[in-house]
């Protein structure tokens, strides 16, 4: 999970959106983020900061978001 980790230790990236036709491997995609509470999204804390990071699975787009920090 590039992206992942480049949201994590990056301040630079603040949003990211892949789309596609059609995904097939959301299986592998839910074995790699982990168990999500929030069904098909996960959030990820960044050390030292006021900040997370938000991974949306939302129709046929993935979507990678910095946000404040949010309490789970």
């Amino acid at each position: 999970m590039f992206l992942k980790e480049m949201f994590l230790f990056s301040p630079t990236p603040k949003s990211y959106r892949i789309g596609f036709n059609r995904f097939e491997d959301r299986n592998n995609l839910h074995l790699s983020l982990g168990i999500s509470e929030m069904g098909n999204k996960w959030f990820f804390k960044i050390d030292n900061s006021g900040e997370g990071v938000l991974i949306s699975l939302f129709g046929y787009s993935i979507i990678f978001e910095r946000v404040p920090g949010m309490k789970f």
